[in-house]
C-alpha cells in the first residue's frame, strides 16, 4: 500500500525502438531517450525554435520538426508532477521523474543499446496500483491503452483523469452504482432459480449449457426430480455428462464421482442451486457450478428475462 498518488500532466514514453530498453529501464529506475543527434545544451536551454531548425535540417518537414521538437522538451522538461507512463509484458507501467537529463553519448551502436540520454525516477517503474492491484492491460479501457500505438516516442495522456482514478484504485459513483445493480440482480437470480419446478431449472441449465456451444446428446431420469444431460461440444467432440440438482450435499456428491469414474465421459458438471455447505470437488475433470457461479452464467447468457417468466 502506498499514499494517493496525486499528478497534475500526464505523458506517455515508449522505452526504446520495439521496447527494447523497457527491461533495462525498470531494473535501474530510469526513463532513456533516443535522438542521438539531438544537441543536449539546446535541449538543455529550452530552444524549441533551435530543435525545430536543428530536425528541418535533418530534412524533416516543419510539421515533423515541430512534433519531434516538442517531443524531446518534453522530455528534459522537469516538472515533478507529471506522471509518466508506458506499456510491457502485459502490464501498465508508471513513474515519476526526477533530477536533470543526463546525456549519455558514445558510438551508435552504444546508444542504440541504452539511449542517448536518461532520467532517473522518483521511485522506479510501479505495475500497480497504488493499493497493489495489478495494472493488466486487458482490464484497462481501451481509450487509454491505445495511447501504446503512438508512432511516436513521447504524447500527452488523453484520459489522464481515468489513468489517474485506476492508479489511486477509485471509480467513478456511476460505476459504483453500475455494480450494486448487478450484485443485486445476481441476488435476484439465485432467489428466483430457487424458485423454479425441477422441469424448468433442468431446461435453464440445458441453456445455459447451450449458449457455451454445448449441444445436448440425450436425456435420462423421466420424471425424476434430478435429470442427467449428455452433452457433447461439436468443436472438439467432447463429451459431458451433467447432473443437475434442485438441493444436494456432499455425500451424493461423492455418489456421483463414483458414477463418473464408471462412465466414459471427458468431464462431469455437477450443477445445484441449493446446498447446506459448499462441496468439496477432488477431481480436476469435474466441474461443480453452484448458485453464485449459476447465477453469473444466467446473467451472461441473457436468460434473466427468461427466469423471471418462469419462476413468476
Amino acid at each position: 500500500m502506498m499514499e494517493r498518488v496525486t499528478a497534475t500532466d500526464a505523458a506517455y514514453i515508449k522505452l526504446g525502438r520495439s521496447g527494447q530498453w523497457e527491461r533495462l529501464c525498470r531494473e535501474d529506475g530510469t526513463a532513456r531517450l533516443g535522438y542521438n543527434d539531438v544537441d543536449h545544451d539546446l535541449a538543455l536551454s529550452g530552444d524549441r525554435g533551435g530543435l525545430r531548425q536543428q530536425f528541418i535540417d535533418q530534412g524533416l518537414s516543419q510539421g515533423a520538426a515541430s512534433s519531434h521538437a516538442s517531443q524531446v522538451l518534453r522530455f528534459y522538461d522537469d516538472s515533478p508532477d507529471t506522471i509518466w507512463i508506458t506499456f510491457s509484458d502485459g502490464q501498465l507501467w508508471w513513474a515519476f521523474l526526477e533530477g536533470p537529463v543526463e546525456y549519455l553519448g558514445g558510438s551508435p551502436e552504444e546508444m542504440e543499446a541504452r539511449g542517448s540520454r536518461l532520467r532517473r525516477t522518483r521511485d522506479g517503474w510501479h505495475s500497480t496500483s497504488a493499493g497493489g492491484k495489478p495494472l493488466l492491460i486487458p482490464e484497462l479501457n481501451g481509450a487509454l491503452t491505445r495511447t501504446a500505438a503512438y508512432r511516436g516516442t513521447i504524447c500527452s495522456v488523453e484520459r489522464s483523469d481515468y489513468l489517474m482514478r485506476k492508479v489511486n484504485d477509485e471509480s467513478l459513483s456511476e460505476i459504483d452504482t453500475a455494480r450494486q445493480a448487478r450484485h443485486e440482480m445476481l441476488a435476484s437470480i439465485r432467489a428466483l432459480t430457487a424458485m423454479l419446478t425441477w422441469q424448468d431449472f433442468e431446461l435453464l441449465v440445458e441453456l445455459v449449457f447451450a449458449g457455451s456451444g454445448w449441444r445436448r446428446v440425450s436425456a435420462t431420469g423421466g420424471t425424476q426430480k434430478t435429470i442427467d444431460l449428455e452433452l457433447v461440444m461439436p468443436l472438439t467432440d467432447e463429451t459431458a455428462f451433467v447432473q443437475v440438482k434442485s438441493r444436494t450435499d456432499q455425500a451424493q456428491f461423492d455418489d456421483y464421482l463414483d458414477r463418473f469414474a464408471a462412465r466414459s465421459d471427458d468431464r462431469m458438471f455437477y450443477v445445484y442451486h441449493t446446498a447446506a455447505k459448499e462441496l468439496r470437488n477432488p477431481d480436476s475433470a469435474v466441474t461443480v457450478i453452484g448458485p453464485d457461479r449459476l447465477a453469473s452464467l444466467v446473467l451472461e447468457a441473457g436468460l434473466f428475462d427468461w427466469l423471471l417468466e418462469k419462476a413468476d
